[in-house]
C-alpha cells in the first residue's frame, strides 16, 4: 500500500485525460501520484470537460474517472480569485476557473497541491503559492 504524503490536491482536467485516453506510462504515474492524497477535491467543471473531450472522440463517459472525487461547489462569487489568477496568467477560461476554485479551498486545506499536466498553468499555480 501507498503511504500518503499529502493530505489533499486539487485535480485539473489535464491530469485526468491520459488516465481516459489509456496513455501509458503517463496515466499510470498520474494514478499513483492521485494515490498519494487522502482528499481529492476539484470543481465539477471536470466532468464536462472529461465528457465533451470523450464525446468528440466518439466515446462514453466512464464515471470511474472521477471516482474519489470531491467537489468544491463555492458559496459566493470567485471574483476576487479569479482577478488574482488573472494577474499572474493570461488563461484560458476553464484553466483560470480551475485555479480560482483551488484559491478559494486552499485555505481550508493547508499545502493543497495542485495537480496539471497544463504547464502553463502549473507555472501560474506556482506564482499563486499552490503547491504542484
Amino acid at each position: 500500500m501507498t503511504s500518503l504524503e499529502f493530505a489533499g490536491a486539487y485535480v485539473d482536467t489535464t491530469a485526468l485525460v491520459p488516465i481516459a485516453n489509456e496513455e501509458q506510462p503517463v496515466a499510470g504515474v498520474i494514478l499513483q501520484r492521485l494515490e498519494r492524497f487522502q482528499l481529492l477535491l476539484s470543481a465539477n467543471l471536470i466532468e464536462a470537460e472529461l465528457r465533451a473531450m470523450l464525446e468528440a472522440d466518439g466515446r462514453a463517459f466512464d464515471r470511474a474517472l472521477l471516482r474519489g472525487m470531491n467537489w468544491i461547489m463555492p458559496n459566493r462569487p470567485l471574483a476576487d480569485e479569479m482577478a488574482t489568477v488573472a494577474a499572474v496568467a493570461n488563461l484560458p477560461a476553464a484553466r483560470l476557473w480551475h485555479l480560482a476554485v483551488a484559491l478559494f479551498f486552499a485555505e481550508l486545506v493547508p499545502g493543497l497541491v495542485f495537480i496539471t499536466l497544463d504547464e502553463q498553468q502549473e507555472a501560474a499555480a506556482r506564482d499563486l503559492g499552490l503547491a504542484v
